[in-house]
């Protein structure tokens, strides 16, 4: 059984005050999103981005401007003038083949692997990391996020998957469960797909069980009720979930599981 209130308490006196507001929102509790408006604001460049490591005086990240646009999601800050700055910023530098390209001045900082600029298995999970943020902030029907949607269906294998790192599959059905039927064949082929990886971590499954929410793919269909089993199995002793990619912050992974939870209601 998940112990949903050890882990609250664990955000609660742990966290930050941008975890502290996330968790309020998640909870449906009052809070006071003009802290992070403010935040976004200080930390946007001019030309609509957001800079690499959130450092001011590095160029932009597109792996950082995801990671902004989700909490924009979270928060609806869909109508501020900084997001209506973003939409416009990507979709000046929008491939003219529709993907995104991380930004090439990033290769002076020796950036990993999966943010590597003109590699094609990193411009595969950022298209649809944007697409699927810009979907959630009301920008689904943009010519931006239809010219990605075709970037991506040109990457589709023949099993339903998706080419690249096997994020993109469940970022690409996220992108395109809005623009099709859940029926459709590509949706059922892709949860298909998804269904199949057996070895998700507690990071990888949080993010898949976002994107199969926002696709519109139900609570109770199998391969998500299956996801949700082994996500919750995961809470530790302390309350809290691991992050694979920070094991040290005991918050950032537990608050996101919890937020998933919560859209499932779970809890």
């Amino acid at each position: 059984m998940v112990e949903f209130q050890k882990a609250i308490s664990l955000i609660r006196t742990q966290g930050s005050q941008v975890d502290q507001i996330r968790l309020a929102c998640a909870l449906g509790e009052a809070y006071d999103k003009s802290i992070v408006e403010r935040l976004i604001d200080d930390l946007q460049l001019p030309e609509g981005g957001f800079p690499f490591l959130r450092k001011q005086g590095n160029p932009y990240s597109l792996n950082v401007t995801c990671a902004v646009m989700a909490n924009m999601t979270e928060l609806g800050l869909n109508d501020t003038p900084a997001c209506r700055k973003l939409v416009d910023f990507l979709a000046r530098i929008q491939c003219p083949e529709g993907c995104f390209d991380e930004n090439p001045e990033l290769e002076a900082f020796s950036p990993p692997f999966w943010d590597r600029p003109g590699d094609l298995k990193t411009q595969l999970w950022l298209t649809g990391a944007l697409a699927d943020n810009l979907t959630r902030l009301r920008y689904g029907e943009s010519s931006t996020v239809a010219r990605a949607a075709d970037f991506l269906l040109s990457h589709r294998n023949e099993d339903g998957s998706f080419q690249g790192f096997r994020h993109t599959t469940w970022l690409a059905t996220a992108v395109l469960g809005p623009r099709l039927r859940i029926g459709d064949k590509i949706i059922r082929d892709a949860i298909k797909v998804i269904g199949g990886f057996h070895d998700l971590d507690g990071t990888d499954l949080t993010w898949v069980l976002d994107c199969l929410f926002h696709a519109g793919i139900p609570r109770d269909h199998q391969v998500v009720a299956n996801l949700l089993e082994r996500l919750e199995a995961l809470q530790r002793p302390n309350g809290s979930w691991l992050s694979t990619d920070h094991p040290e912050d005991l918050v950032c992974q537990t608050l996101g599981t919890l937020i998933v939870l919560r859209l499932y209601r779970r809890f």
